[in-house]
């Protein structure tokens, strides 16, 4: 049998008399292992079947042969040889791992042999055998060999640092990944606790050994993601994942095993996330969401604390004018802006949030408990910001005024919701606007009131539409020798219970609600069925009928159809209807305003600019605008002919449109002498309570028929 060396000596057996080595002969073949006797020249002088089994033949046919002349493995038999001659020639016990082929099989087997050299009764030197079969144990341990192989091979490619925490010892073992993204050399393969431990971020190293501890106590297994910072000052997040694989028999954990994942890129995307989730994309302040969701947390901590919090509401005004006039570009950029000049003006510790459009909201917290002192600190804040918006904001070549208003509201968290703090900061913004524009009011409790009323009005003024509770009433128009020439449209509303509401209370919130698009069409097509009547009229046949129409009416993409449409069902004469335009319009895209007019211009429909005077106009696009008439606003009547700037601005508008070829028409007219001035001047035509107030339209029939 070939061996490999492991040598184990020990003293030499030396039979000293017969009986020995009788017996030892007769005790051979009943060896539950391969034994045998080999003289001085490697003859085999004893076997037992174990051996014989082994080369596949007898006990009997190996007697006085060598190991070549059965096994044909040169090798084996060259290691069985010198084995055989180093051991007879020191006289020494050995204990020797080597192979022997199985020659019925063809398997090669491994023996642990012991050889023990002695000198027979005859004086001669003889070599005892005894080989234990461990090929079993061999495999076993080739076996587990590669196993382990296989196992490096697995821990040295997976994407994963795997841990193995000897806890008695308190050493740490690691494969190459886990040194590899710590950042750590291969010293690190093998390290104290106290190692690990450093590498924890230190914000995290509570919360990572808390949830060790729960493992070690065997309530749940480990599993925690938290952050690891490396010698080159990185920092990577991981999630780290394990349990106790080995405890005493008192339950003590003997042994922990784990392994962790480097997710500092999941980590990067769960950011981004929710930083898209919270933050406007285009201003790059908090969003609806983040702002409601952090009003909640600081009311709960103001009802907590007994602190007071506030809410500045803001709003651009005249936004859509800017956005209309230098493109959604400048628009863009003005919004830009503003939420840098707010993030200027505000605290550090103040949210700022854009909810949409140009809404900007600010979030106070850490006010005094004092509602009188929150009040002053939050209307300070507010005048601050207004002033930092209202200073030069680039658009383009020409510098925008970024004006705002804004409302404010302060809470303590005890009684109030984010409904409620957003519902009372937007009532103070529309008391803001409706003081004026360009500044802040504070939420008192009857604004609440007032708003109720206003919602019960805009509901009310559903009810008007469907109950057909809207009727007009006409203002006769005269040339200054009393010829009736036209007449001005004017909505009314009488409810069920026959009370009437003024003009000036349901037009700004049909108009804020957006009623005023069916309020209008509904006034054009009860004004175009009255001229489609006249023309059976000899007396009104040849009158115009001018009807208002609002900026958000006029901005409908479809708004020339529908007139055009309204005319055409009601058979009306395009030619006596008269559109009466404010400046506000103007304000909006001019190529779309004038394509508009253009359009209804050619379908026979004349314009009229009306409170001519009042707005922002420019002359250029005036002369542009196919107009056929302009009114004067009557806020220049009112003190004519006493007051010298009411007549320069009366005499200039006259002049403007006598020189543009345009009809002129003074509204408010009362006195006889608002009337001679004005019929002294050459203006075309009066408007006002001298020359007949507005009557409902069977009166004005019955009287100018």
């Amino acid at each position: 049998m070939s061996h490999r060396s492991l040598p184990v000596s020990g003293s030499p057996a030396r039979p000293d008399d017969s009986f020995t080595h009788s017996l030892m002969l007769k005790a051979l073949p009943h060896s539950p292992n391969v034994a045998f006797i080999k003289d001085e020249q490697g003859r085999f002088e004893v076997v037992n079947n174990k051996l014989a089994t082994l080369y596949d033949t007898t006990a009997e046919s190996l007697i006085g042969k060598r190991d070549e002349d059965f096994n044909p493995n040169a090798a084996q038999v060259e290691s069985y040889r010198k084995s055989h001659e180093e051991i007879l020639k020191s006289g020494e016990q050995q204990t020797v791992i080597e192979t022997a082929t199985d020659l019925k099989s063809g398997k090669v087997r491994h023996f642990r042999s012991v050889k023990t050299p002695f000198e027979g009764p005859d004086g001669r030197r003889h070599l005892l055998v005894v080989a234990t079969d461990i090929s079993d144990l061999v495999d076993a341990r080739e076996a587990a060999e590669a196993a382990h192989q296989r196992l490096d091979y697995a821990l040295a490619t997976i994407d994963e640092g795997v841990w193995d925490w000897d806890i008695r010892q308190g050493m740490v073992r690691h494969n190459r990944k886990w040194c590899e993204l710590l950042g750590l050399d291969a010293s690190y393969l093998e390290h104290p606790m106290q190692v690990y431990s450093d590498a924890i971020h230190p914000d995290d190293r509570a919360c990572v050994f808390a949830a060790l501890e729960r493992c070690l106590a065997g309530t749940e297994r480990y599993l925690v993601e938290y952050r690891m910072q490396r010698p080159d000052g990185k920092t990577l997040w991981v999630c780290d994942r394990g349990d106790v694989v080995e405890r005493d028999a008192d339950g003590r954990p003997l042994r922990m095993v784990g392994a962790l994942l480097d997710i500092s890129r999941r980590r990067e995307d769960e950011a981004e996330i929710t930083r898209l989730a919270y933050t406007d994309p285009l201003t790059g302040l908090a969003n609806r969401r983040r702002f409601q969701e952090t009003l909640a947390r600081v009311l709960a901590h103001c009802a907590r604390e007994g602190e007071q919090g506030a809410l500045i509401y803001l709003d651009l005004d005249h936004f859509k004018e800017t956005n209309d006039t230098l493109g959604h570009a400048a628009g863009d950029r003005l919004l830009q802006d503003v939420a840098h000049r707010l993030c200027d003006a505000a605290r550090d510790s103040d949210l700022i949030a854009r909810l949409g459009g140009d809404e900007f909201v600010v979030l106070l917290g850490g006010l005094p408990a004092s509602t009188a002192l929150a009040r002053a600190q939050a209307g300070r804040c507010a005048r601050r910001l207004l002033a930092r918006l209202s200073d030069s904001a680039p658009g383009g070549n020409d510098p925008i005024r970024a004006q705002a208003s804004a409302g404010v509201t302060v809470f303590s968290g005890l009684a109030e919701s984010v409904e409620t703090v957003l519902m009372q900061a937007d009532l103070a913004l529309y008391q803001a606007k409706a003081e004026g524009r360009g500044r802040h009011a504070l939420f008192e409790p009857e604004l609440h009131e007032k708003m109720a009323r206003r919602t019960q009005l805009v509901a009310d003024l559903d009810t008007a539409l469907s109950a057909r509770e809207f009727f007009l009433e006409l203002q006769p128009q005269h040339t200054p020798t009393g010829t009736l020439t036209g007449a001005e449209a004017l909505l009314r509303w009488r409810d069920a219970n026959g009370m009437r509401h003024p003009p000036s209370t349901f037009i700004p919130a049909a108009e804020a609600s957006g009623q005023i698009l069916p309020i209008g069409r509904f006034v054009l097509a009860e004004a175009c069925a009255l001229l489609a009547r006249w023309q059976d009229i000899p007396a009104l046949s040849g009158v115009t009928l001018a009807v208002n129409v609002s900026a958000a009416q006029f901005a409908q993409p479809d708004f020339v159809e529908q007139v055009k449409s309204i005319l055409a069902a009601h058979g009306a004469p395009p030619g006596r209807l008269k559109l009466e335009l404010t400046e506000t319009v103007l304000l909006g895209s001019f190529d779309e305003t004038l394509a508009k007019m253009q359009a209804l211009c050619r379908h026979g429909v004349r314009f009229s600019l009306d409170d001519f005077g009042t707005g922002y106009s420019s002359l250029a696009y005036l002369k542009k605008l196919p107009l056929h008439e302009l009114k004067i606003a009557q806020e220049f009547m009112r003190a004519l002919p006493g007051n010298a700037d009411d007549c320069a601005i009366v005499d200039t508008v006259i002049a403007l449109g006598k020189a543009m070829g345009l009809t002129l028409v003074a509204e408010g007219v009362e006195r006889d002498a608002q009337r001679d001035y004005l019929c002294a001047r050459g203006c075309d035509t009066l408007q006002g309570y001298l020359l007949g107030r507005p009557q409902p339209v069977g009166a004005f029939e019955q009287r100018y028929a």
